[in-house]
């Protein structure tokens, strides 16, 4: 590798897709559908000395409200090298030049770096980003219960801009926040390559969005990766649960998961409806370039989802 980088942003796709045909990185229909992020992209390329690209480190630029203003969080999605050994996590010093550049590369508005590594992967990043780690993720589970009354849901296919007015409702008291909008719901849940998900929501009388879960069935498991409804609306949440649990019956799965962070409201609801809380080895990482939004001040402060993070 001769040592030059380029942002993402500036690599012809064939030529990104052609690198990840060579690493068992993204197919094109699914590095495509991440370029296409409404959020923009981010990343770094790293090239050979024929100026042919032989590593990339991928990002996923999230929008954020904080503190009255918008900023962008940006997540690591995968670091994919030609030189890398069958099976090994790559050349530790090319995953920390990239790490560098991708620092170098940054937006004015990028505030935090974010990541979910496994053991080997976050050896590396504490090196290259000087990530620190926010908390060890933990899931709520329960069983699901029994048919009752027929729950008041709907299946959505496409999401408007009352989503944003719904966000807008619940974002209040969080004060660091991943914008929810139509042009990002869509592209991060119906656009998905494979899609995997289902969105089902609550409307009022009048047709109006009162909340809405993301779920994903993982074998006896429907996965909740995105959760959305005002606190103060507990009945809303109820019922939009009696409608996850009739989808779990259907698809014959026997427990609803979730994550949320342990400081939300919700986070004690749903213990109060009987999930019951269990350890997990994911833990969130964080390199922040902002003196506010400090690993320990995120822990507290941060709304986020697994649906974010493809957790």
């Amino acid at each position: 590798m001769d040592g030059a980088a380029r942002p993402l942003q500036d690599v012809p796709p064939e030529r990104l897709f052609a690198l990840c045909a060579h690493t068992g990185g993204p197919a094109p229909i699914e590095l495509g559908w991440e370029l296409a992020n409404p959020c923009g992209v981010r990343g770094a390329v790293a090239f050979d000395a024929h100026g042919e690209p032989e590593a990339l480190l991928l990002a996923r630029p999230l929008r954020v409200w904080s503190g009255g203003a918008e900023g962008c969080f940006v997540h690591v999605v995968g670091f994919h090298d030609a030189g890398a050994r069958p099976g090994g996590l790559g050349r530790r010093s090319t995953f920390q030049r990239l790490g560098a550049a991708l620092v170098a590369f940054r937006s004015e508005e990028d505030l935090v770096y974010t990541g979910l590594p496994d053991e080997g992967a976050w050896r590396s990043a504490k090196a290259a980003l000087e990530a620190e780690v926010v908390a060890t993720q933990v899931v709520l589970r329960r069983a699901v219960a029994p048919a009752s009354a027929r729950p008041a849901t709907e299946r959505l296919e496409t999401f408007d801009h009352q989503a944003r007015w719904l966000w807008e409702r619940c974002c209040g008291p969080w004060p660091v926040s991943v914008l929810r909008d139509d042009r990002y719901l869509n592209w991060i849940t119906f656009a998905r390559p494979g899609r995997g998900v289902e969105v089902h929501g609550v409307r009022d009388g009048d047709g109006i969005l009162r909340a809405y879960a993301v779920v994903r069935p993982a074998g006896d498991e429907l996965d909740i990766v995105d959760w959305l409804c005002p606190p103060d609306e507990p009945a809303v949440g109820e019922a939009l649960i009696a409608g996850l649990e009739a989808r779990a019956r259907a698809l014959g799965a026997g427990l609803l998961t979730a994550v949320l962070p342990p400081w939300s409201p919700w986070f004690a609801s749903f213990q109060r409806a009987g999930f019951r809380v269990h350890p997990s080895d994911a833990f969130l990482a964080v390199r922040s370039l902002s003196r506010r939004h400090d690993s320990l001040w995120l822990r507290d402060h941060f709304w986020v989802q697994p649906l974010d993070l493809d957790a």
